[in-house]
């Protein structure tokens, strides 16, 4: 099967930091059949430039990048991939985020599961992951006219990540979100704009109808 793949990093800052996260991308993922790397940079919440990163994307799959993610390593990017390519029913296939001390980060409803390839999970963070593009655009106006397809009624960041998985699995009824234990990344976990707005995003997922 022949495939494209565009890799985003959306983040409300644009600078050295960030350049530096392209350059290390670049050394490491030697596919010929990744199309570049796409920034937004715009001071705004992360689903706004989450939703601007894919609207700019033209491949058949998006790997979406925060900028505080590192450890990256050639063959990186065909492995997150693979599940995508293996499984129709997988529409959301995270790395397995890592701490910088080596042990395992926070990855939502996980069990630390490492005994199998994929570990098969209800919520992920969207700090490191693929996805189908055909699949996000399907999510566009799906759940509210603020679903493009992330929903832009969550401001700063937080819970964005646990929307868009509750959606994906609301339109595709057995689909299934993993995290590959094959690609372990360091997740610095920066937290931007988040713990001032947790409550607000929270109640604004459930005010919008979703539910856990």
């Amino acid at each position: 099967m022949t495939y494209t793949i565009d890799i985003t990093i959306p983040s409300c800052k644009l600078n050295e930091d960030i350049r530096k996260v392209v350059a290390e991308i670049q050394k490491n993922t030697p596919e010929i059949n990744y199309q570049g790397v796409w920034l937004s940079g715009l001071n705004v919440s992360a689903s706004k430039n989450r939703n601007e990163c894919h609207k700019r994307c033209t491949g058949d799959i998006v790997v979406s990048l925060d900028d505080d993610i590192q450890g990256f390593y050639p063959g990186w990017l065909t492995e997150i991939v693979k599940p995508l390519i293996e499984d129709e029913s997988i529409r959301f296939a995270s790395a397995r985020l890592m701490n910088a001390n080596g042990q395992i980060g926070f990855m939502m409803t996980s069990k630390k599961d490492l005994s199998q390839d994929y570990e098969i999970v209800s919520r992920c963070p969207t700090s490191a992951f693929a996805y189908r593009k055909k699949d996000f655009d399907s999510l566009v106006k799906f759940w509210n006219k603020s679903s493009l397809p992330f929903d832009e009624g969550f401001i700063g960041s937080g819970w964005e990540d646990d929307a868009i998985c509750h959606d994906l699995k609301t339109k595709f009824s057995k689909s299934k979100i993993i995290i590959n234990n094959k690609v372990r990344l360091i997740h610095l976990n920066e937290q931007k704009n988040q713990k001032e707005n947790l409550q607000i995003n929270k109640d604004y997922f459930y005010k919008t109808g979703r539910v856990k």
